[in-house]
């Protein structure tokens, strides 16, 4: 989905999509490669998509990279792949410190 920089510092994520996005019992997390579901866990894009991840500790809300890191979103579930239509949307809110 794209590059975020060192030294960036993660405030929010937000995912919209369309209600003909994602096919019967598709979901989507986003992260990193080897932790895909690090900035938002496994969310349901069979409807239409408003969803915020990394808004927790847990999520990593607040945290400085130290290295730049390759944000990726994973579809996953029945009929991942199948039948999507539409543009997601990813907005990263960040701070450079």
């Amino acid at each position: 989905l794209g590059t975020l920089r060192a030294g960036w510092r993660i405030l929010g994520i937000r995912s919209t999509a369309p209600a003909t996005f994602g096919a019967a019992s598709a979901t989507m997390s986003l992260g990193v490669v080897g932790t895909t579901a690090k900035y938002m866990g496994l969310t349901d894009i069979a409807a239409a998509l408003s969803a915020d991840g990394a808004h927790t500790d847990a999520l990593f809300h607040g945290e400085v990279l130290a290295t730049d890191i390759e944000l990726i979103g994973t579809i996953a579930g029945a009929g991942a792949g199948a039948g999507v239509a539409g543009t997601l949307k990813v907005i990263v809110r960040y701070s450079r410190d």
